[in-house]
């Protein structure tokens, strides 16, 4: 698949996120993401340079109701970070803090 024309994407570097289609894609290879991790991406791509905690991550993605462990969001970005690939060290864990997407 190809990254389909849209005026809703959101770039860094050889990510992008196409927000009408919901994809994912490094370069021009489709990347396939849970819900979460397309959350989760396209949180990073809108703050990318700007380090943003776990409970920041927790509240954008999972919602105030969510219960569970600020740990949860390590485990998804582990994840996100395997399915991008190389391009997934763009994100940057900022120790004791939370994570960052470089720039490219």
């Amino acid at each position: 698949m190809h990254l389909v024309k849209s005026k809703n994407i959101l770039k860094n570097g050889r990510i992008s996120f196409d927000l009408e289609g919901c994809q994912a894609f490094v370069g021009k290879k489709r990347v396939n993401l849970t819900s979460t991790e397309i959350n989760l991406l396209a949180a990073f791509l809108k703050n990318r340079g700007e380090t943003v905690s776990r409970e920041e991550l927790l509240r954008a993605v999972w919602g105030d109701s969510y219960r569970g462990t600020s740990r949860t969001v390590d485990t998804h970005i582990h994840r996100l970070r395997s399915k991008l690939g190389t391009a997934g060290r763009r994100i940057r864990t900022i120790r004791s803090i939370g994570y960052r997407l470089d720039g490219p």
